[in-house]
Order: C-alpha cells, then structure tokens, then sequence
C-alpha cells in the first residue's frame, strides 16, 4: 500500500510507494522504533511511544525504518545498512 504524508520523529518523507525507499536524513537519537505517523487509501495511521525506558540509542550509521501494515496496524522495524 502506498503511504503518504510520511513523517518519522518529526522528519517529513513525503510520499511513499509501496517498495520504495526515500534518503536518509538524520535524526538526533534515533532509537529501534519512533514516532511514526502515515496517511494511507484506509485513513490515518500512527505509531506513538510513550517512552524510550530500557531501550539504546541506535549509534553512529545508516539504519532505515521498514514500515508495513499488518491487520490494519502499522508495524515498524529497524535494519542496519
């Protein structure tokens, strides 16, 4: 499904087709997961933390968030590159 409006610990992505990949950009702490929210054909989607206890931040590198949707739910995992 595309994603649209895609916005990542206050970064904006734009516009997502479906297997596509935008560039990095940086963000300042970044952890496994964040802030996610997306528009999709079904309506809004968001990923909210409430809180970072007992997580690291990511460190120096290039990761990038692979967003999915899954019952309906937006699931975000971390791949290191």
């Amino acid at each position: 499904m595309d994603f649209k409006n895609v916005m990542v610990n206050g970064k904006s992505f734009g516009n997502v087709k479906r297997g596509e990949r935008t560039n990095y950009q940086t963000i300042e702490g970044a952890y496994r997961y964040g802030h996610v929210s997306v528009s999709t054909q079904t309506g809004p989607l968001e990923i909210f933390p409430i809180d970072y206890v007992g997580e690291n931040p990511l460190g120096a590198g290039k990761f990038t968030y692979v967003l999915t949707i899954n019952s309906g739910r937006l699931i975000i995992d971390c791949v290191a590159n």
